[in-house]
């Protein structure tokens, strides 16, 4: 059987602080004009804000070899914007980060309805307990019909 290397990955990084977390980083736009075109590693917390990201913006049945991957929030953008759906999106961020990402412990969602603008914006507070370096993480986002879930 053949096996892909990928020697981003097993990169020694300098320095005072060691690396706990690897990730390959998908985004390959943007990239500044002097940068070799390389695959990029994101490590520690970017490594787990690109997980995350995946996880919400993946529809189970989109990941072949584990199609119960995924959120499905747009799901929701087709309700009215209420409370009572702002709850379960609530959940079901919770539900999938609980199965999906062991790395995290999840300390607070809020999710908060624009009716206006037919939106909602999610805050997202977390801890990740082998980084002890760092008390909490906040991740803020919106979710709308016109984007996939992003940081903002």
């Amino acid at each position: 059987m053949a096996s892909i290397t990928i020697d981003n990955l097993k990169k020694t990084y300098t320095g005072s602080t060691s690396v706990t977390y690897t990730d390959l980083h998908l985004d390959v736009v943007g990239y500044p004009i002097n940068t070799p075109r390389d695959i990029l590693v994101d490590t520690d917390l970017d490594a787990i804000k690109n997980s995350i990201s995946n996880l919400f913006n993946t529809i189970p049945g989109q990941k072949l070899l584990s199609p119960n991957y995924g959120l499905n929030l747009s799901q929701y953008l087709f309700e009215p914007v209420t409370t009572s759906t702002a709850n379960m999106i609530g959940e079901t961020i919770l539900n999938g980060i609980t199965r999906f990402e062991p790395r995290v412990v999840v300390d607070k969602i809020k999710v908060s309805g624009n009716s206006d603008d037919k939106q909602y914006t999610i805050t997202l507070i977390i801890r990740v307990p082998l980084l002890s370096s760092r008390d909490s993480l906040t991740l803020n986002a919106v979710l709308s019909e016109n984007t996939n879930f992003t940081f903002i």
